[in-house]
């Protein structure tokens, strides 16, 4: 989601400002693991800690979002031309009357180069890099979980299976992790075109309807799952501890993170 608040994201993760994607993924997931609501369970802030460092690594994470957020100080999908002001950089181009509302130049098969529309350079411009106005939701695969146990010295010799309690997000059995119920209906905001037209003083561009997040369409958020697609489940695993395992030792099982949005892994 947008936002448009003024925060320090470098400072959340505890990065320099000239940090590589590398270290900020690194920090992101060091602070994860600290902060995440399973391993904190009934702790408000440290939920609240998580959603923030989500919200910064998304950005960051992100080149074309992050070059925004190094420019104005913070980072917003629907950011008008011009910067937050939304007005030009110089004031003799207050004049000028723009609207690409009806021009598509390069759009066909036979444009020079065989690229992108002038439509859709704006686009990329304006809406944090999206080639189309239309955004479906995404399938993005479910994280891992980790947890730690300890054994005693004769399980780590011969080894053991350990029953393990964990709480992951599965998929709602309600929706089928799609978040919605029922067919979708017209956006009444854009007319289902995706669109809406904005202005920044005489010139004017197509963005992204907040209202149906550019897909033209309206859905009823699923009610068991808060339009989620995920709801919280605790489980009692089997965890095969083979023998001989030194101590710092990673066992992986297989299926049991959390399951993906809208059907991912």
């Amino acid at each position: 989601m947008p936002t448009t608040a003024k925060k320090d994201y470098y400072e959340l993760l505890g990065v320099a400002r000239k940090a590589n994607a590398t270290d900020i993924r690194a920090a992101f997931r060091k602070l994860a693991r600290k902060y995440h609501p399973d391993l904190n369970p009934g702790d408000k802030s440290a939920e609240e800690k998580f959603k923030q460092l989500q919200e910064a690594y998304d950005v960051l994470s992100d080149s074309k979002k992050r070059q925004m957020y190094d420019q104005y100080g913070f980072y917003s999908d629907n950011l008008p031309p011009g910067g937050p002001g939304g007005a030009g950089a110089h004031g003799e181009e207050q004049d000028v009357n723009f609207d690409f509302g009806g021009f598509d130049f390069g759009g066909g098969s036979g444009a020079a180069g065989g690229g992108a529309s002038f439509r859709d350079l704006f686009s990329q411009f304006f809406s944090g890099g999206r080639g189309s106005a239309r955004s479906e939701p995404e399938h993005e695969p479910g994280g891992d979980l980790e947890y730690q146990i300890e054994i005693d010295f004769w399980d780590a010799v011969r080894g053991a299976v350990k029953k393990l309690s964990i709480t992951r997000l599965d998929a709602c059995e309600t929706c089928q992790g799609t978040g919605a119920v029922g067919a979708p209906q017209t956006c009444t905001v854009c007319g289902g075109t995706g669109t809406v037209q904005q202005a920044a003083g005489k010139m004017r561009f197509n963005v992204p309807c907040t209202r149906c997040g550019g897909t033209g369409k309206l859905r009823t958020a699923c009610q068991t799952c808060a339009g989620e697609g995920r709801v919280r489940r605790a489980e009692t695993i089997d965890v095969r501890i083979p023998a001989g395992v030194a101590n710092g030792g990673r066992v992986r099982v297989p299926g049991k993170g959390n399951s993906g949005t809208m059907g991912a892994p």
